[in-house]
């Protein structure tokens, strides 16, 4: 698992909470418009996979730099593919943003039942890589990334992730909603994820949305690889149906 880490907007410009807030209140007002009326937010199939991960992969490509170094995209896709279909619900869990069969979103989360892959199978997803492919992926993950079990109640995010052509359209938010209720009426109480404290982007959508921050914690590993010195953990509680 990681935590989302894009500190500037698509110009370069240095986001503060303060210039954020007003663009999450125009993000609000754009979701209402016909501007997302072509959009599709729909649970995923198994022929959706491929794009899903592609489409996850691209947009957080320097997070997962460090477990697969220079390898092609295809191979990261090929790998994240197989693990994903190594479970036994690999759909679950999964909203995506269609517009015109382009996938311009996707939301994930995992809860106290999503199913772990096994380590042979692990193994062979990895098989690409390499021995020492496989050492640097495996070390990278025990040592770098949040592995995280969800309580039996909870819900945790590991998105969102928005098509760079599509962002400032809403889609985020609209995905964020749509993933809320379907945790609702998964039965889960409440909703979280772990988030880099320079991600203010995320962190003033989720505050319009009424998450709360817990609790702030230093991470020197990952600041020294991703410079992200700090995690957040969000929360919100969900009236269950």
């Amino acid at each position: 698992m990681h935590t989302l880490n894009p500190d500037r907007d698509e110009t370069g410009e240095d986001l503060t909470i303060a210039k954020f807030s007003s663009r999450i209140a125009d993000e609000q007002d754009r979701t209402a418009s016909h501007r997302l009326d072509p959009v599709d937010i729909r649970p995923i199939t198994a022929a959706d996979l491929e794009a899903v991960e592609t489409l996850y992969l691209q947009v957080f490509a320097n997070t997962f730099r460090p477990a697969f170094g220079r390898r092609p995209l295809e191979t990261q896709v090929q790998i994240h593919l197989a693990l994903r279909q190594a479970r036994d619900r690999p759909t679950e869990g999964i909203l995506a943003a269609w517009e015109d069969d382009q996938l311009v979103g996707v939301n994930l989360w995992k809860t106290a039942e999503t199913g772990a892959v096994l380590l042979a199978d692990s193994l062979r997803a990895l098989a690409p890589l390499g021995p020492l492919g496989i050492l640097r992926f495996l070390l990278v993950h025990l040592t770098v990334y949040i592995r995280y079990k969800p309580a039996a109640e909870e819900a945790y995010l590991c998105g969102p992730a928005i098509a760079p052509t599509h962002r400032g359209r809403g889609i985020g938010l609209a995905l964020m909603q749509q993933t809320e209720h379907a945790v609702r009426e998964a039965g889960k109480t409440y909703i979280s994820a772990l988030v880099a404290s320079n991600n203010l982007a995320f962190r003033g959508l989720v505050q319009k949305l009424g998450y709360r921050e817990v609790w702030i914690r230093k991470t020197p590993v990952r600041n020294w690889v991703f410079g992200e010195s700090e995690i957040v953990r969000i929360e919100k509680p969900l009236k269950v149906n």
